[in-house]
């Protein structure tokens, strides 16, 4: 269901089902930049680390937006008024028992939260499809893409390059914020290779074969599959899930 927030600054609010599972809350918000002003912090009961007080509007704009989302989450398990900090190593501190992930790319936002007895691994992102010179483009691409990983994608029709890019990128932005809270480590992109893609009506998935350093520092499913969704022609949302064996036994998966 869409819903308005009657100042202008959330455009809209959806609660997306993505999985069976009960306890998997994930909402996406669409945000207004321009309707943003400090003092909704206090209108919306979100506190504003003194840091990101001292950031331009936009960035304070785009916080907002994620801690919202989160708080959207974190109330449908139970947790009202929780005050979501950021860790030392920035990524943010949840409730004892909960895992979640949020997102945003300063037009939409997003999170998901979890009981962490029931997943493995949990970790999203959304970003705006590349618009940028094809010089841009393909420096981004040899940042983020294995020469073998360049070459399948050049293959790839049902997409414009500059999106598939974004897509490949937003899908390994997921994987990483999935595996660094249990690695507790950087590591790059090249950690984690594609192995191929699979289209569907709106979205599809991707699969990543994992380095074996990784293999021997966390125990996961493998091949690793990132799924997406086309939120619009412009913005993508990748997603990470995996549960733990003792509850994805129980459980039913789209």
């Amino acid at each position: 269901m869409e819903t308005h927030d009657g100042i202008g600054f959330i455009e809209s609010k959806r609660f997306l089902t993505l999985h069976a599972a009960s306890d998997l809350n994930f909402y996406l918000i669409k945000y207004s930049i321009e309707h943003y002003h400090p003092d909704l912090y206090s209108i919306y009961n979100i506190r504003c680390p003194a840091h990101i007080g001292r950031s331009v509007e936009k960035r304070q704009a785009d916080y907002l937006a994620g801690r919202l989302c989160a708080d959207f989450c974190l109330r449908d398990l139970g947790y009202h008024q929780f005050d979501l900090a950021t860790h030392a190593e920035r990524f943010p501190v949840w409730p004892a028992g909960v895992v979640g992930s949020l997102s945003h790319n300063s037009e939409f936002a997003v999170a998901c939260t979890c009981y962490e007895r029931n997943t493995n691994l949990l970790g999203l992102d959304i970003e705006r499809v590349l618009e940028r010179s094809e010089e841009d483009i393909e420096s981004l691409s040899k940042y983020v893409l294995t020469p073998p990983e360049l070459n399948y994608l050049h293959s790839v029709d049902t997409l414009s390059f500059g999106a598939i890019l974004t897509l490949v990128f937003s899908a390994k932005e997921s994987i990483y914020k999935a595996f660094y809270p249990k690695l507790r480590r950087f590591f790059d992109f090249d950690m984690f290779e594609i192995v191929g893609i699979e289209s569907r009506l709106r979205g599809g998935a991707i699969a990543f074969r994992p380095n074996e350093s990784i293999r021997k520092c966390v125990d996961f499913q493998s091949p690793v599959i990132v799924e997406y969704l086309w939120v619009d022609k412009r913005n993508v949302l990748t997603y990470l899930f995996q549960w733990k064996q003792s509850y994805r036994s129980t459980q039913k998966e789209f």
